[in-house]
């Protein structure tokens, strides 16, 4: 096991790897969160490639982030916020590609925006708040279009793809 470097504070967690190892996941800077009434360091969306942390940018001036996944072409996706992401305040689905964060919009609410998965092909399954963000449904966003993938009336959903396999023995 090997200590994955932070941003100068004193936490970071790894959320996915992908076959080249690359992880993604959130690290603590020195920054003091003072948007957040929870307080604490701000927490950055990173990448971990070869024992070296690269921050990724946020937007709409979000001191917050999470990497949820990435896929072998080094495509990840998460999302910003005003607070941890651990505490589900993602307010910006995003997509990183080359370092660059674009944001996939929303399904009209504007609290919990977040992209949960990523396939090779570059199609991104998420959770987006319905405008008034009282209800959460799941997403497929590809080609530049956010799709509602619904839900059962009067129940949330979220797209978060778990993939299993199994060998001939």
């Amino acid at each position: 096991m090997t200590a994955l470097p932070t941003l100068g504070g004193n936490n970071g967690f790894a959320q996915d790897i992908n076959n080249r190892g690359e992880a993604g996941g959130s690290a603590e800077n020195s920054t003091q969160n003072t948007a957040c009434s929870a307080g604490g360091l701000e927490t950055k969306p990173v990448l971990w490639q070869e024992g070296r942390v690269q921050e990724l940018p946020t937007i709409s001036g979000d001191p917050d982030g999470v990497v949820d996944a990435i896929n072998d072409r080094g495509q990840a996706v998460g999302g910003s916020g005003i607070c941890s992401p651990t505490s589900q305040h993602t307010s910006h689905a995003l997509l990183w590609e080359q370092g660059s964060a674009i944001d996939l919009g929303n399904l009209g609410g504007t609290d919990i925006n977040e992209a949960l998965d990523i396939n090779e092909r570059g199609a991104v399954a998420g959770v987006s708040t319905l405008p008034g963000n009282l209800n959460n449904h799941a997403f497929l966003w590809q080609n530049g279009t956010m799709t509602d993938l619904g839900t059962i009336p009067g129940l949330t959903s979220y797209a978060k793809p778990t993939v299993l396999t199994t060998k001939a023995r």
